[in-house]
């Protein structure tokens, strides 16, 4: 006698046959693996899947082994609805929530924990939207890699293992009212031109509040204070902004380089306005050399 029956497990479904030899009394169980699946609208997905259209989630994703969800569409919605999606934090890499190469998709109200690449991922995308989602105990939080022209803002990157909100080879983004705490670095922008961190938060973390490479870029009405080593720190580049801005006791005053408010690392041409850096172990305000 053969018995089948479908059997979901995180996000593999195994097909398993029960067979029954009634000489031998001996049941064996043979599973055969199907693929991860498209999901979205009123279809449940399940870890590993790939969203094809817009989903309000009504439902957690635990201990996924790879990615959680991959975007598969332009112009898509993941609404998380304040659901938990999370890994089990060992190898291979995997991310929460992945959009490669993608525009015009949001992806919102996301608990997204665990993952020891990124929390959610941008890669080789623009125009898409990542808001009110709270990313921890990831490698990196939120990662963008080479993409422009995103908006993230009202997301919660805290307690990730390096960034909280890394920004690489990226142009034209924007970050607002954001926190990123108690991460090895808040905000990682390096090299990227003309982006800009706005009303953020970036305290309490291992080394830098708010690093950055490029030129053009903008920081203003940003709190980036007790981090390890500096508040905000410009490397290169030229023609930023960074204004209205408060930098206090940030205190590891090891080489001279550490544990400033503001501090630029030839980087010149810049406008420097109406911050507020006190309390720190070395200076407020430093540029080595000494032009701004």
């Amino acid at each position: 006698m053969t018995l089948s029956t479908l059997i979901e497990n995180k996000n593999k479904k195994y097909l398993w046959l029960f067979i029954v030899l009634p000489t031998l009394g001996t049941l064996f169980f043979v599973p055969s693996m199907v693929q991860a699946a498209n999901c979205g609208g009123a279809i449940q997905c399940q870890c590993g899947d790939t969203l094809t259209e817009s989903q309000t989630m009504w439902y957690d994703l635990n201990n996924c082994p790879n990615n959680g969800l991959n975007i598969g569409a332009n112009n898509i919605t993941l609404n998380c609805d304040n659901h938990l999606i999370d890994a089990n934090n060992s190898y291979p890499p995997s991310i929460g929530v992945y959009l490669n190469n993608r525009q015009g998709a949001s992806v919102m109200n996301c608990h997204v924990q665990e993952f020891n690449d990124a929390g959610i991922e941008i890669f080789y995308g623009f125009n898409n939207l990542l808001s009110y989602n709270t990313t921890t105990n990831n490698d990196v939080g939120i990662y963008l890699s080479s993409t422009s022209d995103n908006n993230i803002n009202n997301n919660n990157s805290s307690s990730n293992l390096t960034d909280g909100i890394n920004f690489d080879n990226g142009n034209n983004n924007s970050i607002s009212n954001s926190i990123a705490n108690n991460n090895y670095t808040g905000f990682y922008l390096a090299p990227g031109s003309n982006n800009t961190i706005q009303n953020s938060t970036s305290d309490y973390n291992s080394y830098y509040g708010i690093f950055v490479e490029g030129n053009s870029n903008s920081l203003t009405g940003n709190n980036s204070n007790h981090n390890g080593v500096n508040g905000i720190y410009l490397h290169g580049g030229s023609g930023s902004t960074v204004m209205g801005n408060t930098a206090n006791y940030n205190n590891n005053g090891a080489p001279f380089y550490s544990g400033h408010g503001i501090f630029l690392y030839t980087s010149a041409n810049n406008n420097i306005l109406n911050n507020t850096a006190n309390y720190n172990s070395q200076s407020g305000l430093t540029a080595f050399p000494k032009e701004i």
